[in-house]
């Protein structure tokens, strides 16, 4: 299957630009192939009043820097929201003939792991025509709250074939090198912290990522943070109108984590070296 990494990407200072060129660079490091790299730059901007902004000239260039390489595509987005750009981003894929597209933003941090578990990814999305996402990290698969001990096991309750957490009952489906974990969407799947639709670290079917921007765009008559769209499919009310017309699995491999955040977690290097054991 043809894959295209996607990188909506807003880099507006210094310590941002440090953050994409070291997520590009791990990224880079852990991938056992050269997939096309679609990167889309939401501009820095200078906000004027009543909603009018301008570009940033001062960190126009940043994003450029970052991703000069020989096979990463930089387009300019000048709507001023990176849903957009990652519609944008999402339609290229497509017309390039990407099956499936990986969602890296720019501040993830990798660990070797993750080529492993894209690559059983990739795998398992030829063998399961049902499959429309993998997830390879997140609350409650690591966060903070995992233990020195348990590491991505400490906040699921695994039981003698399926694993639980919040809301949630994964299935697994074992193949040769690793146990995939599925569960369908249906309207009760969202309930905690938990939810199945989220804007980074996950692999795609393109057409799946298509229909859940556009549904979101239509919607909500305009699009806005990617922060938004995990939030409008995360809201109860939203998921139970929309659940009928969104069908499939989505799913884990192994129960790994490949990485995190590094924005939001400054215990990142903490994190990523707590155990991580396949469930199965």
């Amino acid at each position: 299957m043809s894959l295209s990494i996607v990188t909506p990407s807003y880099i507006d200072s210094e310590e941002r630009e440090k953050y994409a060129r070291k997520s590009l660079n791990m990224l880079n490091e852990s991938m056992h192939r050269s997939p096309s790299h679609i990167v889309v730059d939401d501009f820095p901007r200078i906000d004027l009043k009543f909603g009018a902004w301008l570009p940033n000239l001062f960190h126009l260039s940043r994003a450029k820097k970052v991703y000069n390489a020989g096979n990463t595509n930089l387009i300019r987005q000048w709507a001023g929201n990176n849903t957009e750009a990652l519609l944008r981003a999402v339609k290229i894929a497509d017309k390039r003939g990407s099956d499936l597209v990986f969602i890296h933003l720019d501040d993830n941090v990798y660990i070797q792991k993750f080529g492993d578990l894209l690559e059983n990814a990739i795998d398992a999305f030829q063998r399961r025509p049902s499959l429309k996402l993998v997830r390879f990290t997140d609350t409650p698969v690591l966060s903070s709250d995992c233990t020195e001990e348990l590491g991505n096991r400490t906040q699921i309750q695994v039981d003698e074939d399926t694993v639980r957490f919040e809301e949630i009952t994964f299935s697994p489906q074992r193949y040769e090198d690793y146990t995939l974990w599925t569960s369908p969407f249906h309207a009760d799947i969202v309930g905690g912290q938990y939810h199945p639709i989220p804007m980074w670290f996950s692999l795609y079917r393109t057409s799946f990522l298509r229909t859940l921007l556009e549904t979101f765009r239509r919607e909500r008559e305009y699009v806005a943070a990617l922060t938004w769209v995990e939030k409008f499919y995360k809201d109860k009310k939203n998921w139970r109108k929309i659940s009928s017309n969104i069908e499939g699995e989505f799913g884990y491999i192994n129960m790994q984590f490949g990485g995190l955040e590094m924005q939001w977690n400054e215990n990142w290097e903490e994190l990523v070296s707590l155990p991580n054991e396949p469930v199965r």
